[in-house]
């Protein structure tokens, strides 16, 4: 059985989603704070100016600006926007395009592709 998908549209006070058994997280709006525990299959950020916490999942597609996410494994990494910050405790793909964003990683040994003035190093 697959995970549930939860989709944040609003901003409210602090939120936390638990995935079981995969499950898909998607933040169409802005300025919200999420701790995740549990393991994702995907995680999609739309918006500006969230905070993202925890957890681990198979994706991480961050579309929007200003945006900070804190996770465990993630095997693919893609961030299309500008002045994101990124840290992941592992993953194996990595693909940065727009201006100013910040990806770090504990493990791994992603293959990396950027487009613009970005950087992506190992922590």
């Amino acid at each position: 059985m697959a995970g549930a998908e939860h989709k944040i549209t609003s901003s409210t006070d602090p939120v936390t989603v638990e995935c079981t058994g995969g499950g898909d997280i998607d933040i169409e709006t802005d300025n919200v704070d999420l701790t995740i525990t549990g393991d994702c299959e995907d995680i999609e950020i739309d918006g500006d100016d969230n905070t993202i916490t925890g957890g681990n999942a198979d994706t991480l597609d961050i579309e929007g600006d200003g945006n900070t996410a804190t996770t465990g494994s993630v095997p693919e990494v893609s961030v299309d926007g500008d002045t994101n910050t990124i840290e992941v405790e592992e993953t194996s793909d990595i693909n940065v395009e727009g201006d100013e964003n910040t990806v770090t990683y504990q493990s791994g040994d992603p293959v990396i592709e950027t487009e613009g003035n970005n950087s992506v190093a190992a922590a």
